[in-house]
């Protein structure tokens, strides 16, 4: 069985978005999740913007 959790979930722990979430495997298999988090969110990139 797998379970499953939402680590960051946008609009909660005082964030309005996060960004660039990623995910590390130890070599003891321990699982550690980070990402950016902002008060603030972010503005919608144009399209076709760099």
């Amino acid at each position: 069985m797998t379970d499953v959790t939402v680590p960051f979930r946008a609009g909660h722990e005082g964030y309005a978005v996060f960004r660039i979430p990623a995910v590390v495997a130890t070599g003891a298999g321990t699982l550690l999740a980070f990402c950016g988090g902002r008060v603030t969110p972010a503005r919608p990139t144009p399209p076709g913007a760099p």
